[in-house]
Protein backbone atom coordinates (compact mmCIF):
# COMPACT_ATOMS: atom_id res chain seq x y z
CA UNK A 1 0.00 0.00 0.00
CA UNK A 2 1.42 3.50 -1.00
CA UNK A 3 1.08 6.29 1.30
CA UNK A 4 -0.43 9.12 -0.03
CA UNK A 5 0.23 12.56 1.16
CA UNK A 6 -2.37 13.87 3.24
CA UNK A 7 -0.64 17.95 4.16
CA UNK A 8 1.24 19.68 1.93
CA UNK A 9 3.29 22.88 3.39
CA UNK A 10 2.40 26.58 1.68
CA UNK A 11 4.31 29.30 2.95
CA UNK A 12 2.77 32.98 2.28
CA UNK A 13 5.56 35.14 0.78
CA UNK A 14 5.16 38.92 0.22
CA UNK A 15 6.94 38.76 -3.26
CA UNK A 16 9.49 36.29 -3.04
CA UNK A 17 7.70 32.99 -4.16
CA UNK A 18 9.01 32.12 -7.14
CA UNK A 19 12.85 33.04 -6.03
CA UNK A 20 12.60 30.83 -2.85
CA UNK A 21 10.81 27.98 -4.76
CA UNK A 22 14.23 27.64 -7.36
CA UNK A 23 16.26 27.86 -3.88
CA UNK A 24 14.68 25.02 -1.94
CA UNK A 25 14.69 22.85 -5.31
CA UNK A 26 18.31 23.53 -5.58
CA UNK A 27 18.67 22.15 -1.99
CA UNK A 28 17.30 18.71 -2.49
CA UNK A 29 17.61 16.32 -5.11
CA UNK A 30 14.50 14.38 -7.18
CA UNK A 31 13.23 18.25 -6.42
CA UNK A 32 11.50 20.51 -9.07
CA UNK A 33 8.92 23.35 -9.80
CA UNK A 34 6.32 21.57 -11.04
CA UNK A 35 3.87 24.91 -11.73
CA UNK A 36 3.95 28.97 -11.57
CA UNK A 37 0.59 30.64 -11.70
CA UNK A 38 0.57 34.62 -12.03
CA UNK A 39 -1.77 37.76 -11.10
CA UNK A 40 -3.97 38.69 -13.50
CA UNK A 41 -5.50 42.64 -14.44
CA UNK A 42 -7.10 44.06 -10.95
CA UNK A 43 -6.22 41.89 -8.88
CA UNK A 44 -4.15 42.92 -5.41
CA UNK A 45 -0.75 42.82 -6.41
CA UNK A 46 0.28 44.09 -10.07
CA UNK A 47 -0.21 42.03 -13.02
CA UNK A 48 2.46 39.49 -13.66
CA UNK A 49 3.40 38.91 -10.04
CA UNK A 50 3.76 35.40 -9.17
CA UNK A 51 0.68 34.28 -7.21
CA UNK A 52 1.39 30.62 -6.40
CA UNK A 53 4.23 28.45 -6.84
CA UNK A 54 3.93 24.78 -6.66
CA UNK A 55 6.98 22.26 -6.11
CA UNK A 56 7.87 18.96 -5.30
CA UNK A 57 10.71 18.54 -2.84
CA UNK A 58 12.38 14.87 -2.82
CA UNK A 59 8.95 13.77 -3.75
CA UNK A 60 6.69 15.83 -1.22
CA UNK A 61 4.52 18.31 -2.82
CA UNK A 62 4.96 22.01 -1.71
CA UNK A 63 2.86 25.23 -2.61
CA UNK A 64 4.39 29.04 -2.00
CA UNK A 65 1.98 32.07 -2.65
CA UNK A 66 2.88 35.37 -2.87
CA UNK A 67 0.01 37.31 -0.65
CA UNK A 68 1.40 40.75 0.09
CA UNK A 69 2.24 41.60 3.34
CA UNK A 70 -1.36 41.77 4.93
CA UNK A 71 -1.46 37.57 5.23
CA UNK A 72 -4.33 36.48 6.81
CA UNK A 73 -2.87 33.38 8.29
CA UNK A 74 0.48 33.05 10.67
CA UNK A 75 3.83 33.10 8.31
CA UNK A 76 5.36 29.27 8.34
CA UNK A 77 9.02 31.24 9.55
CA UNK A 78 6.94 32.36 12.76
CA UNK A 79 4.96 29.07 13.63
CA UNK A 80 8.10 27.23 13.24
CA UNK A 81 10.17 29.21 14.96
CA UNK A 82 7.56 29.30 18.27
CA UNK A 83 6.88 25.87 18.24
CA UNK A 84 9.41 24.66 20.53
CA UNK A 85 8.17 27.37 22.95
CA UNK A 86 4.75 27.59 22.45
CA UNK A 87 2.14 24.96 21.50
CA UNK A 88 0.16 27.26 19.45
CA UNK A 89 0.77 29.40 16.27
CA UNK A 90 1.25 32.81 16.74
CA UNK A 91 1.74 35.67 14.51
CA UNK A 92 -0.21 38.10 12.21
CA UNK A 93 -4.51 36.97 12.41
CA UNK A 94 -4.23 34.51 14.90
CA UNK A 95 -6.41 34.50 17.80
Amino acid sequence: MTNAQKLSTCPWFNTEAETAAQFYVSLFENSRVTGLSRYGNGARMPEGTVLMVTLELAGTEFMAINGGPSSPLPRLHQWSSNATRNPRPTGPGTP
